[in-house]
């Protein structure tokens, strides 16, 4: 099967970049009809997000960029969806370094990584915002999970 791009545009449908014609969502791409130039263009237009979609598998390849296998104080291993794991990784990095506002979940853009491809190349996933919001409540979770457990603990030895 080939190999495809989902390009999600944020912006109305008829809105054109790299010669192509985007409809506000999602897009898929072959991405063998793409050129290195029409990618570097949809992948530096910030009303365009994209990612590698494998036909028999979810839309971007588990390929953690660096320092995104794991989280302080996060176990990862809990996050039930892979896909969600590095992003989940970036909002405790952008947490601990203080750039995140307490309670407010991130940009999109700021939640963009770079990894690499199947070929070695370096590429920037960013998330949808749907991926976004989904990272940001397993985040939540995550960070509630240790005080929750502390006070079951403190409750069974009073």
């Amino acid at each position: 099967m080939a190999k495809t791009i989902l390009v999600t545009c944020l912006a109305n449908s008829g809105y054109r970049r790299a010669g192509l014609a985007f409809q506000k969502g999602e897009n898929h791409l072959e991405a063998a009809q793409l050129s290195q130039a029409q990618l570097a263009a949809i992948e530096g237009d910030h009303r365009l997000s994209i990612a590698q979609a494998d036909p028999e598998g979810p839309v971007v390849e588990n390929r953690l960029g660096d320092g995104l296998d794991s989280a302080e104080g996060l176990n990862l291993a809990l996050v039930e969806d892979e896909l969600l794991r590095p992003f989940v990784a970036v909002i405790d990095q952008l947490a601990r370094s203080g750039e995140l506002t307490e309670g407010k979940k991130p940009k999109v853009d700021e939640l963009a990584f770079e990894t690499e491809d199947d070929q070695g190349k370096a590429i920037k996933v960013k998330p949808t915002a749907a991926q976004r919001d989904a990272a940001w409540e397993v985040y939540q979770q995550l960070i509630q999970q240790p005080q929750a457990g502390a006070a079951e603990q403190a409750q069974g030895e009073g």
